[in-house]
């Protein structure tokens, strides 16, 4: 059966709240955050620019020039042009940073404050206006300057890493930036007309929200949702827009945070251009058997949330294929679970019995067959979630400290003694370790199903937590075996899994314990900017749709799962 998450009462949120704040301020005081990043564009503009906390305005994505050794490190992160750096427009060399924030808390509109050897305090604003120019606006010495930068229009990293940097050109007045912001703020107020609204207790994660979505929503070209601004913009082919986990946690967003029809065109897009003979498909291989049924549980939450039959007479057959290929897969691999690809990154080890794929196949196939009657048996679905909890269930193992071990999947059985231990994920895999990808994806796939027994869960929360899973709360990782600067990273990615599932077990505490560590180490402060992995000493700048969803689609999951913030009795 798919556990029901327990209902919060309002006083019970409030504290937990509470408990957030303690939690956050702790782990700000334990761990400096020396830097910052932002990013502002609008949903139509060509690039997405990258601002830091020295005011640099960049064009960042991952590039490696031909014929060289990738660099795992520089080329990930390549600045491939600089719009605008307050030292070379005449501000002084920088000194320190004073704050970093978003105008208004939220909006895409970067505020960065810092001290020069010229200035003891120095402000930038900067943000993209509607003819793809960015638009700054310093103030030094109480003077305020304007300029105006416009985007190249060229998506291809090779040619701007052979231009020139622009020269800004310098505006007489302030008009052009004031009627840009204003434009702005117009349009962002009446998208997110609806959070506005909403009554909810906690003014600065309400202000985390609304910059997380519209993080999220610039981070689209042509009306197609990518991975990430920066390292994944330029991704190889289409692989920016194809990886599931983008659109699945945008559109659940949209779709809980009242923007239905964003939703819908995000999921549609996705639907009519990666999913073909019931397969997603992205980088071959690369989309996990899991994320096969979490596309089936979204649309079959979009299908109960609205009457409107449009959509799903246009991509329900695709789906309908999904739902098929998945069923048969089953079939054909009883009495045993299905073999597949449980992530990206593993798309080329050795197909395996993956507890998070098969426990998400058979959610999908749940939520399916009840929205859908008449394509696949509920039975047959009933059926292999219930082999699969038992096989996974069947699977533990009891450790001499008294915790107990839930492997991965059905084909390994030895206890990982640290979740930072390089464990090859597949015979002479020197870069993935099974251990860590157990503790950023698998684990948290596996609650977030909501399918094991409560007591298999706890199990699973207490193992991740007592072998290292987490840093503060930020989730521990480490990839290749002998490279140390990727050796005790953080990446937080998948998170929202984990909040999910730990919410549906009631486990509030770890979860607000998780949430704040993200906050506090996986995301800018200031700005609320989220990569998709990260350090324990700085942050990246890589930036994810997943990981920038991670605060809104965590308030949801407090509200008990439900399907819209109208439902939470705090929309005015």
């Amino acid at each position: 059966m798919i556990h029901t998450p327990p209902r919060l009462s309002a006083a019970e949120l409030e504290k937990l709240l509470a408990e957030f704040d303690r939690l956050f301020a702790e782990v700000c005081s334990a761990v400096p955050q020396p830097n910052s990043f932002d990013l502002i564009g609008t949903e139509k503009s060509p690039w997405k620019p990258l601002v830091n906390e020295k005011g640099a305005i960049t064009l960042e994505s991952q590039y490696v020039t031909p014929g060289r050794e990738p660099d795992p490190l520089r080329d990930v992160r390549r600045t491939l042009l600089t719009l605008f750096d307050p030292e070379t427009a005449g501000f002084g060399k920088f000194v320190k940073p004073l704050s970093h924030d978003c105008l208004d808390g939220w909006l895409p509109v970067s505020r960065v404050r810092f001290t020069t050897t010229r200035f003891p305090e120095a402000e930038l604003l900067a943000l993209v206006d509607d003819e793809d120019a960015v638009q700054v606006r310093t103030v030094c010495g109480g003077e305020p300057f304007f300029y105006r930068i416009p985007l190249p229009s060229s998506q291809d990293p090779a040619e701007l890493l052979r231009m020139e940097p622009p020269v800004p050109a310098r505006i007489p007045d302030g008009g052009s930036f004031d009627r840009a912001l204003k434009t702005l703020k117009t349009h962002w107020q009446n998208k997110f007309a609806a959070v506005l609204d909403w009554d909810f207790p906690h003014p600065r994660l309400k202000n985390g929200i609304l910059a997380a979505l519209a993080k999220t929503f610039i981070t689209q070209y042509d009306g197609a949702l990518r991975y990430g601004a920066t390292r994944y913009y330029c991704d190889e082919g289409r692989c920016a827009e194809s990886f599931p986990p983008t659109v699945l946690t945008a559109c659940e967003g949209a779709f809980f945070y009242g923007m239905e029809q964003d939703a819908f065109h995000f999921l549609g897009h996705f639907i009519g251009n990666f999913v073909s003979d019931g397969t997603i498909c992205h980088r071959g291989n690369g989309a996990s058997m899991s994320e096969h049924g979490m596309l089936l549980a979204l649309f079959s939450q979009a299908k109960r949330q609205t009457a409107d039959e449009t959509f799903f007479r246009e991509y329900g057959p695709a789906v309908r294929q999904v739902a098929l290929r998945l069923c048969r897969l089953t079939e054909e691999a009883a009495p045993e679970l299905v073999s597949g690809c449980p992530e990206d990154d593993l798309r080329n080890a050795p197909p395996r019995q993956w507890f998070s794929s098969n426990l998400w196949i058979a959610r999908g196939l749940l939520e399916y067959a009840r929205t859908f009657p008449g394509v696949i048996p509920e039975a047959r679905a009933a059926a292999f979630a219930d082999l699969t909890v038992r096989l996974c269930c069947e699977s533990a193992v009891k450790c001499p400290d008294g915790e107990v071990f839930l492997p991965p999947c059905a084909e390994y059985r030895i206890p990982f003694n640290d979740m930072n231990d390089f464990i090859e994920a597949a015979p002479g895999d020197d870069i993935h370790s099974l251990a860590s990808y157990t503790n950023y994806r698998i684990y948290p796939e596996m609650l977030s199903s909501g399918l094991l027994p409560p007591e298999t869960a706890r199990r699973i929360i207490s193992f991740r937590r007592a072998r290292g899973g987490d840093f503060h709360g930020a989730t521990a990782f480490r990839i290749f075996r002998d490279f140390p600067p990727y050796a005790r990273c953080l990446d937080d990615w998948p998170l929202y899994n984990m909040l999910s599932g730990l919410c549906i077990y009631g486990d509030h505490h770890e979860m607000i314990r998780l949430l704040a560590g993200h906050l506090a180490l996986h995301q800018s402060r200031g700005t609320f900017f989220a990569p998709e992995m990260s350090f324990r000493d700085r942050l990246d700048s890589t930036a994810c749709i997943p990981s920038q969803m991670t605060l809104p689609l965590a308030v949801r999951y407090l509200f008990n799962h439900i399907s819209s913030i109208t439902q939470t009795g705090r929309h005015t």
